[in-house]
Parts: structure tokens; sequence; C-alpha cells
């Protein structure tokens, strides 16, 4: 029995001593567990004093910044053209052969200067003719008035009944109605006279003419006889994209630039049509611009700039 106490003494012994050297190990090379859950890294600490942290930026200053770099349609360019401020079309008031014609294309006239006339042989019969159909009527007047004064005076006195007074006044109306209609027709053969004569209706210059000399113009179709536009003043017509419709009104500031004539002018807009084309999806905005020096010609296109509040010199 000593014998087996003495070896298992010895065995538990030599256990011990392998559990203590394990341990020993164990804490030498800091083993961990393999089955334990990984500790996250620690985070670096940062120093509200190190240079390379800055504070975060406020969610209401990101968005303003942001407004702030959109684009304005300050910026926005556009095109326009240039148009006469008036331009008309001529055709006659009277029919007949054409037997003057005083103007050619490119030729600047006054107002009411004489363009065109039409032959006025038939027009000055005609006034002929009203003229001694006015001076029968006035000498029919001139004598039935001295009867039906003579008629007055004698009915005053009843030296005359009442029925033959009443027949000379009814005469009187009469001829004095009669006169009244005479003189309307001298006026009307007049104007008609005067309707052979076609004049400029304003100061500009001659872009078109359409007939010549022996040719005939009616009244019904009518015949396109020439164009006149008045170019001393013009209107720029600039075309506006639909997304810029709130940024632009009467009295916006624009900038033009007319390559062509290679000058700028910066200008007004005076009206805005407010109605989208279906088809380009763009509207209009009119600006007038003075053109007395001569330096633009109507049909100039234009690179437009629309200038912020305040911009414009």
């Amino acid at each position: 029995m000593s014998y087996k106490a003495s070896l298992s003494a010895a065995i538990a012994a030599l256990l011990l001593a392998s559990l203590v050297s394990c341990e020993d190990q164990r804490a030498k090379f800091k083993l961990t567990d393999p089955l334990a859950e990984p500790r996250p890294a620690a985070e670096p600490s940062t120093s509200a004093s190190s240079p390379s942290s800055a504070p975060a930026t406020p969610l209401s200053k990101q968005r303003s910044a942001a407004k702030a770099a959109k684009p304005s349609f300050a910026a926005l360019q556009l095109t326009g053209t240039t148009v006469a401020y008036r331009q008309s079309t001529l055709a006659p008031k009277a029919g007949g052969t054409i037997k003057t014609v005083l103007v050619r294309a490119g030729q600047r006239v006054a107002d009411q200067a004489t363009l065109i006339v039409l032959d006025q042989v038939d027009f000055a019969l005609a006034l002929r003719q009203a003229k001694a159909a006015q001076a029968a009527a006035e000498a029919r007047l001139d004598a039935v008035r001295s009867e039906f004064e003579r008629f007055a005076a004698l009915l005053k006195v009843r030296a005359v009944p009442q029925s033959q007074y009443d027949k000379v006044n009814a005469e009187f109306r009469v001829v004095t109605a009669a006169k009244a209609q005479a003189d309307v027709a001298v006026a009307q053969a007049q104007r008609a006279l005067s309707n052979t004569v076609v004049r400029a209706p304003f100061a500009g210059i001659i872009t078109e003419v359409m007939v010549d000399e022996g040719e005939a113009a009616t009244m019904m179709p009518p015949t396109r006889l020439l164009t006149i536009a008045q170019t001393d003043r013009l209107e720029l017509v600039v075309q506006v994209p639909e997304r810029a419709f709130g940024e632009l009104s009467e009295g916006s500031k624009l900038r033009a630039r007319f390559n062509a004539a290679k000058l700028s002018r910066e200008l007004t807009v005076a009206r805005v049509v407010r109605a989208l084309d279906p088809r380009t999806r763009m509207f209009r905005a009119i600006a007038e611009l003075d053109n007395s020096d001569g330096k633009l010609r109507a049909g100039m296109f234009a690179s437009v700039t629309l200038l912020a509040p305040g911009s414009a010199q």
C-alpha cells in the first residue's frame, strides 16, 4: 500500500507541475480563447486641438451653398431678331391702270409722299359730271327759294291759300335735298380722284416694289403695290424658353450683341407675349431700340443676355 501511495503522489505532483507550466506560458504569450468574440479595435482618439479635425458643416449652410451654386437665369443666353417698328404693304383704294411709279426699293420717303399714281382720266370726268349736277341743283334751289319766300310773305297777309303755300314749301324741301345730294356726289368724286394717288402712310424706307407702270391695279382682290417700313425705330423680338418664364417680364434688362454690325445695346423689355408657341415651347419678349443712326437693319440676328437686376450700367 505504501508503494501505491507514493506512486499516486508522484503522479499528482507531476500533473500539478505541468499545469503550472502551461499557465505560465499562456500568461507569457497572452494566449486568448479562440472561441471568444474578438474585441473591436480601439478608435484613435482625436484631440480638439488637432489641426486636421474640423467642425461639421451645418445642413442649412450646405443648402445655402448649393443654392448659391445653382445656375441663375441672369446669365441665360437667348437669341433675337430685329423687326421694323412699323411695316405696311400698300394696296390701291381705286381700280385702274398704273400710270407712274415714283419710288424704287431702298428709297427713303417722307410721310404722305406720293409713291404711285393711277390713270386719272375717268375719275376726273366723273368729278366734272358731279360738279355740273351740283351747279344745276344749286340753280334750281335758288329759283324755288325765291318763290318760297314770296309765298311765305303772301301767306302772312292771307293773299294766297294755305294749300298753295304748302305745295311751294314741299318743292323747296325737295330741291334743298337734291342740292345736298349733289354736294355729296362731288365730295365722293373728289375722294375717288384723290385715291388714284398712293401716298406713304408714314416716313420710312421702301423695301419692295411689286408693280410697274402700265399694269392694272384692282381693289378686289387687292393688288399688292409696294411695302414700306419704318426703321428709325426697331423692335427686338427675343425667343425665350419656357423654363425662364418667371425670370423675364416688362422692365427686365437685356444686353443684345449684333455681331454683323459689331455693336451691342442694353435694352429694356417693353412687352412680353404671354403665350407659348406650342411647337417650340418658347414665348416672345419685345424690346424697342432707337435706330436713328441707321447702324442696324431689320432682320438682323442678335445674341441676347438676360441681365441680373442692377447689373446694367
